[in-house]
């Protein structure tokens, strides 16, 4: 049997570090950065948790702004309906924002009395004597 080896190179190579355990270590510290990676990914890149966040917190904005726009909208509706069925809102509306006057209508502004100014000697305690206007 000349291709039998011998006893001592059996020893010898169980003594030195098993060539798998390497790719066992080098396997490892691959699937751990992968797993680094796809965490970061999965925290951080696009379509991550982050932007997820950022997601809702505008869809809850934009909720908020089209409950806003239609409160708008529903006044409005019931604004022209108004318009539309009553001639009392739009006469209404006529005097309010345009002065309309109708007919047969007289119109009366009542103002407050004037008031003067306070003056430096009234503020010192001196008498003020009113004037009378000529009549």
């Amino acid at each position: 049997m000349p291709d039998a080896l011998p006893l001592s190179n059996h020893c010898n190579q169980s003594s030195r570090p098993f060539d798998g355990d390497i790719l066992l270590k080098i396997l490892i510290a691959a699937l751990c950065i992968l797993f680094v990676v796809l965490q970061w990914r999965f925290w951080l890149g696009n379509g991550g948790i982050r932007e997820l966040s950022q997601s809702r917190q505008e869809v809850a904005r934009l909720s908020a702004d089209l409950k806003k726009q239609r409160d708008i909208n529903t006044a409005l509706r019931a604004e022209v309906t108004d318009l539309v069925d009553g001639v009392g809102e739009i006469e209404e509306r006529a005097r309010s924002e345009l002065g309309m006057i109708g007919p047969n209508e007289t119109f009366y502004q009542f103002v407050g009395e004037r008031q003067e100014p306070v003056s430096d000697n009234l503020a010192q305690g001196a008498m003020v004597q009113e004037t009378n206007p000529v009549q």
